[in-house]
């Protein structure tokens, strides 16, 4: 576990600390608040110093503006497995009432996956973590997620329309080549996100890395149930 010792007092503190416990002075700059941005791009070029800043920062900014934004990600994947456009004549259809359901469904999900990333690796793993922390931490991992949002999302609406979320045929059938790129692009997004989340853990909760990795592993497979009953309610419409 990483420390700080106090200058005043020589009081050892952890390294999340701003002012020290024994005396109360100053162990670290101020962060009032973070700018989205800059915090993106630093969160994707030095990750274990920027999620450090995310921790001691007093304003946690723009945690449900990324949240929202990769709801959609989330929405229209569930889309695509469960072929749900088969229940829509028209595009347009699908994709109006998601401009609502995919910012709800990215605040509901990834709020409840921060009280459980908070309750597995404060709790069961007495990590040094706290709620506005975690969901900081979990905002910011979520930046690949986001730009492939922004940036494939359309590109895949563009080129394959309705049959993103149909399987006749499939996209894959349709026109394989953009299919495969984009689908990787998406993945290497999500392994990305998974990685940063994984930094984001082992320095707001002061872990080694196996305990960190244990605490990743187990909220992987909470996220992956979390997932599939949603997968299981789409089917429930067919």
């Amino acid at each position: 576990m990483k420390q700080l010792k106090c200058p005043n007092c020589g009081e050892e503190n952890s390294f999340l600390n701003q002012k020290c416990k024994n005396c109360g002075g100053f162990l670290q700059q101020r962060v009032p608040n973070l700018n989205l941005f800059e915090t993106i791009i630093e969160v994707l070029e030095k990750p274990s110093f920027t999620f450090h800043k995310i921790c001691l920062s007093e304003q946690k900014n723009y945690i449900f503006f990324l949240f929202s934004f990769a709801g959609f990600s989330l929405l229209f994947t569930l889309y695509s497995i469960t072929s749900f456009g088969r229940l829509y004549s028209n595009l347009l259809y699908l994709l109006l009432p998601s401009l609502v359901f995919g910012p709800l469904l990215g605040i509901i999900n990834f709020s409840l996956f921060s009280y459980f990333s908070f309750f597995i690796t404060r709790r069961i793993l007495k990590g040094e973590s706290s709620l506005r922390n975690i969901r900081a931490i979990l905002a910011y991992s979520l930046t690949p997620i986001v730009l492939a949002t922004i940036f494939v999302l359309p590109t895949e609406l563009i080129i394959f329309g309705m049959y993103l979320f149909t399987n006749v045929p499939p996209p894959s059938i349709y026109k394989p080549i953009p299919f495969y790129i984009l689908v990787s692009l998406d993945i290497l997004s999500v392994i990305y996100s998974i990685f940063l989340f994984y930094k984001g853990l082992s320095i707001a909760n002061n872990f080694n890395s196996l305990k960190t990795f244990l605490g990743l592993i187990i909220l992987m497979i909470i996220f992956a149930a979390m997932f599939y009953l949603q997968i299981l309610v789409l089917y429930s419409f067919f």
